[in-house]
């Protein structure tokens, strides 16, 4: 009987050779509800050694819910092509207990672990912030460009090379040719409003504005190493707060003026009014500085019309329409002199 709960979570198949005995199987590079990652070895005729990142799955029996996500994944890699951020599937193989896909090696680790270590510290660095996210925004929108809707947009599901340089975007097993879906999918802290309130409503939502709300999460992130709430919900205090006040975000992340405004329209409620990945690449690559000061509020609101004016604020804000404007900053400028 095939058996995909995570109950029966993926054993250490450190040893094993698979497809076609070509590639060996090594330490362990992550693991989640439903698969593992190992690192995998191919030794070829000339001696040369290459390296992979194998996800292994538990067999799926074709025609169930797990065997069409396992086949759509390996479909959708092939659908969406290549690009130099997105990693590649190279190989599927299998046999009677485990699907196994052969992927890109990157060493450097997951985004997440970037973040949380001292191997490369975004902080205070405009131009690696731009160029890695750059990189992602890139990879996610070719996806999507392809009709790939990633679903799952996590620091975890980015992975780095060695020196922090490039990222690969990877882990598509919640990945949709779909533009839009009934059923909310992806991890808590990145998912829109819209998706996490899609089942109770029995909603149908936009695949491509929820994946552009994960970046926004991502981005935060980056820039601060944290995340600006645990999920988009009046019950987390922190979304409740920005909700009231975007820029309620400066008093926790110590993000700049420029970089609040923009995350303003990437976590714009409305998914239709939601900023588009090709105005979000273009944005990023324009931001003068992602990062404040002292991150004191207080001191900030006194001088932020003067940031605002050298930041060319009307110029930034010159197509968006006017009830928008008014809903966005409106309220906020009124508070400047209170």
């Amino acid at each position: 009987m095939f058996n995909t709960s995570p109950r029966h979570p993926i054993p250490d198949l450190r040893g094993r050779a698979i497809y076609v005995d070509q590639i060996i199987l090594h330490e362990t590079l992550g693991k989640g509800a439903f698969g593992r990652v190992f690192r995998g070895e191919m030794v070829r005729p000339n001696n040369q050694h290459t390296q992979f990142a194998v996800k292994v799955l538990r067999k799926a029996q074709a025609g169930t819910r797990a065997g069409i996500a396992q086949a759509t994944e390996q479909a959708l890699h092939c659908n969406m092509g290549e690009h130099p951020n997105v990693s590649s599937l190279h190989f599927a193989d299998a046999d009677e207990e485990f699907t196994y896909l052969i992927m890109d090696y990157c060493p450097g680790g997951s985004l997440h672990e970037f973040i949380g270590s001292n191997k490369v510290t975004f902080v205070g660095n405009d131009e690696m912030v731009k160029r890695v996210f750059g990189q992602i925004l890139d990879a996610v929108h070719h996806c999507h460009s392809n009709g790939v809707y990633h679903r799952d947009l996590k620091p975890d599901n980015i992975l780095m090379s060695k020196d922090g340089a490039q990222a690969f975007v990877t882990d598509f097993g919640l990945s949709s040719s779909a533009r839009s879906g009934w059923h909310a999918v992806g991890t808590l802290p990145y998912q829109a409003p819209e998706c996490i309130y899609s089942t109770m409503l029995n909603a149908q939502y936009d695949h491509a504005p929820a994946d552009v709300w994960a970046l926004g999460v991502i981005l935060c992130a980056i820039i601060s190493n944290c995340r600006p709430w645990n999920f988009a919900d009046d019950g987390d205090a922190n979304f409740q707060r920005f909700r009231a006040d975007p820029y309620s975000l400066m008093e926790h992340l110590p993000i700049s003026v420029e970089a609040c405004v923009l995350l303003s329209e990437v976590f714009e409620l409305d998914p239709d009014s939601r900023v588009r990945l090709p105005e979000l690449q273009a944005r990023v690559q324009g931001m003068k500085t992602f990062f404040g000061g002292s991150g004191d509020l207080t001191y900030r609101r006194g001088l932020i019309h003067v940031e605002l004016d050298k930041l060319g604020a009307a110029e930034m804000f010159a197509s968006v329409e006017e009830p928008k404007w008014k809903q966005k900053l409106g309220g906020w400028f009124n508070r400047i002199g209170q």
